[in-house]
């Protein structure tokens, strides 16, 4: 029987100069985790493609490769065409010759070696654990859920695998402290290339791009872009960020720090509640004028009854569960209703206005502003052993800004960060307006009414009442 010769990189792809050293490093069974904080256009998916058709025919195994959400993976990978070549971007690094099945439905690949490649999302992070992994690639990875790498991590570090992480930067979120990790760590491969850097774009370009921008969408807002799209700029302001103000003087007073139950004070919870979406748990304690949020826990396509479970696990003294104007009412796959269940459960659910969004956005900034955050300076290795990831779903919470028309989306984006800034908001409702009556009918106008009140007066109109352990 004759041997075939297959030749990897497929069609002739060969790595960049200043892609060799990034090459060199992702290839090494010694490199376990390789971030590049590259600029756009910088080839960062090429090198991943390519890099993991060589890896997954060396080793038989599982392999992913993660979009922000699972629709962004058909789109920018599994349909997209390169305008250079023609062709479908992951069959040049993916040829024929080493492909045995191809599943168009789940976008999964088998090679003739046995080897799965899939691509998902990470806005459903609990469905990735079911298939462990050997490696992963987690593309614009500025923007991926960040617990969708916590909750794989232990898998790699079991199965001796690895994982890459390509993006352009988007301000000092998730990924630059995965940056920072990865220069410090010895099995690591850190890699930061501005355009400057490299050989994409000349001078002249760069200086006629930065004009453009600045041109086209003003000179504050065209600067953010061109540094965050170009220069790879860590401190440029994150585009259409909705509590980026509040953020920063959020951890420039300090108010990012280790916090600890304090169980004098009762905890409160906040929901977004999700059917196929995630749903989110916030765990807030109200101590003076300040909002601690001590905890926080989130699972997808999961009853009541798992989450009941979790509130009496962890032993805290419940004061009240804030829902979403319209979480009592639906069902939740029982035929009961929401509220009915919940009591069956001993929770008592306490719903929110129905608020206009602006009006959520607007409730929600005030509220960080005295929000104090249980955090640490770095990621940890359990998700919900304190609430860092849900700092950066604040910080990344934005709007998308539309470079045609020259304007913001007139609601923020809904991806991963949404559900915990919405529990957040369901939060902040409460915290202004749940001390006073208001009609369904006109919430604005309760909220306009409580805004006036010192905020000294509204926290002496707390009352404390007699409460169960649910509340």
């Amino acid at each position: 029987m004759r041997r075939r010769t297959i030749t990897l990189p497929a069609n002739g792809w060969e790595p960049r100069g200043y892609q060799i050293d990034a090459w060199n490093a992702m290839l090494s069974p010694d490199t376990h985790t390789s971030v590049l904080a590259w600029h756009r256009r910088a080839g960062k998916d090429d090198i991943a493609l390519h890099g993991l058709a060589v890896r997954a025919l060396q080793r038989t195994a599982n392999y992913m490769y993660c979009l922000p959400q699972y629709n962004q993976a058909r789109k920018a990978i599994w349909e997209a065409i390169n305008p250079h070549t023609g062709k479908i971007r992951w069959k040049e690094a993916f040829p024929d010759e080493i492909i045995k099945h191809v599943d168009n439905q789940t976008m999964k690949l088998e090679l003739v070696n046995g080897s799965t490649i899939q691509m998902v999302g990470s806005d459903h992070p609990d469905n990735l654990v079911g298939t462990p992994p050997l490696g992963i690639v987690f593309s614009e990875a500025a923007l991926s859920n960040p617990t969708a790498y916590a909750l794989l991590r232990p898998i790699l570090v079991e199965n001796s695998g690895w994982s890459w992480h390509i993006s352009s930067v988007r301000g000092r979120n998730h990924f630059h402290d995965l940056y920072q990790l990865a220069k410090e760590d010895p099995t690591g491969f850190a890699s930061h290339l501005s355009a400057h850097d490299t050989e994409v774009f000349t001078p002249h370009q760069l200086a006629t791009e930065r004009q453009y921008y600045q041109k086209m969408w003003g000179r504050t807002m065209g600067t953010s872009l061109f540094e965050q799209e170009y220069l790879g700029d860590w401190d440029a302001a994150v585009v259409g960020a909705v509590f980026g103000e509040e953020i920063r003087a959020m951890e420039q007073d300090g108010r990012v720090t280790p916090l600890t139950y304090d169980p004098r004070f009762p905890v409160d919870t906040s929901w977004d509640i999700g059917i196929g979406d995630p749903t989110v748990i916030l765990f807030w304690q109200t101590v003076g004028n300040l909002e601690l949020l001590i905890d926080w826990y989130s699972s997808t396509d999961t009853g009541l009854p798992h989450y009941a479970k979790v509130l009496k696990e962890k032993g805290y003294y419940y004061g009240k569960h804030y829902v979403p104007h319209d979480g009592a009412h639906r069902e939740w796959g029982s035929g009961l209703g929401r509220a009915k269940m919940a009591q069956n459960l001993g929770i008592r659910f306490t719903p929110t206005p129905n608020l206009p969004k602006h009006t959520s956005l607007s409730l929600g900034a005030s509220f960080l502003e005295r929000v104090v955050i249980n955090a640490g300076g770095a990621p940890p290795e359990d998700v919900y052993e304190d609430c860092y990831h849900v700092l950066n779903a604040f910080k990344n919470y934005r709007f998308k800004y539309d470079r045609e028309r020259r304007v913001m989306s007139k609601t923020p984006i809904h991806d991963w960060t949404s559900h915990i800034a919405d529990a957040m908001m369901v939060r902040a409702a409460h915290a202004r307006v749940g001390q006073i009556a208001f009609s369904p009918n006109s919430p604005e106008e309760a909220v306009g009414n409580f805004n006036s009140m010192r905020l000294r007066d509204i926290m002496n109109s707390k009352r404390p009442s007699n409460r169960g352990a649910w509340g």
